[in-house]
């Protein structure tokens, strides 16, 4: 039926994307293969485990086909559901497994006009026990330069000295080899405190890093 005005741009969902943006996943996914062809549309899903699933049961890849730029009467719309495919359940639940799946769909169903070059796809795996997205990806272009992070554990109250804290991951999903030089911003800590980084030539107060495409660093 499609979204109310208090909704209708996302905005009361943008909280929990951003507290959702830095948890690690267990999945990684891509979508390696994809034709908007009229003759014959189809997406293929690569999906990859980089941690053990306990219980796979009830965890779906699911795909959307969706149109941008699409003129109603005097209306501009975006991110128009044009198809749901059926689902297929994920099959893998250890680290290293990957799975492949080819979606093939039928173009223009209901005779609305698909214009080609404004589709894409969305694909996602999905846990339908609490409903969470634990990945996803589009069939867009990827960005020359672009990074995505994790870090591991809760915020706590630092009560001891030193505290460690828990893991951390930078990933490199840009089209490009980039540079990161990543910086603690100390200056809110009290007078006498410090922080760094824990590497494996020890403590040191920034960490620059060079990734090519889809790497990320050997350890955090």
């Amino acid at each position: 039926m499609g979204a109310g005005t208090d909704v209708i741009d996302g905005e009361p969902y943008d909280a929990i994307v951003r507290s959702l943006s830095p948890s690690a996943s267990p999945v990684k996914m891509a979508i390696t293969d994809f034709s908007f062809s009229p003759l014959g549309p189809y997406v293929t899903v690569e999906v990859e485990l980089e941690d053990d699933i306990a219980d796979i049961t009830g965890h779906y890849i699911r795909v959307y086909v969706v149109e941008e730029d699409l003129l109603y009467g005097s209306t501009r719309y975006h991110d128009v559901l044009r198809d749901m495919l059926p689902q297929t359940a994920l099959t893998i639940n250890t680290v290293g497994q990957v799975q492949t799946e080819t979606f093939n769909y039928t173009w223009d169903p209901q005779g609305q006009g698909w214009n080609s070059a404004n589709m894409r796809v969305i694909t996602m795996v999905q846990r339908d026990s609490d409903k969470l997205v634990l990945q996803s990806c589009n069939s867009l272009p990827l960005d020359d330069y672009a990074f995505k992070f994790y870090a591991l554990g809760d915020r706590v109250v630092v009560d001891s000295d030193p505290h460690m804290f828990d893991e951390f991951a930078l990933f490199n999903v840009g089209n490009l080899t980039d540079t990161y030089e990543l910086i603690f911003d100390t200056t809110d800590l009290p007078a006498d405190w410090n922080a760094w980084f824990e590497t494996d030539s020890g403590p040191q107060p920034s960490v620059t890093v060079s990734l090519a495409p889809g790497q990320r660093p050997a350890t955090t």
